[in-house]
């Protein structure tokens, strides 16, 4: 949680401070308006649940470790966008 947190407190941070810079960009503006603390939260318990990704764990495994962890991510990207 504290994690998530420091994350969002250097966002808004990065955001204020281009937001001072320049005009802003009505399509940042959007997408920064679409970040939710929630979604962030739920994407670190998922990728605790994998338990290790380290380097050295597993890459075929299904259910654990970096390759779970790998394809994990690899089908949110392609969620994103077909």
């Amino acid at each position: 949680m504290l994690r998530v947190r420091l994350f969002l407190v250097f966002t808004c941070s990065a955001v204020i401070g281009l937001a001072q810079s320049s005009k802003p960009d009505p399509a940042i503006q959007k997408i920064v308006s679409e970040i939710s603390s929630d979604h962030i939260a739920d994407t670190l318990q998922k990728l605790t649940s994998f338990e290790t990704r380290g380097n050295f764990s597993d890459a075929t495994q299904q259910t654990r470790g970096i390759g779970a962890a790998r394809q994990w991510i690899y089908e949110q990207f392609r969620s994103y966008s077909p």
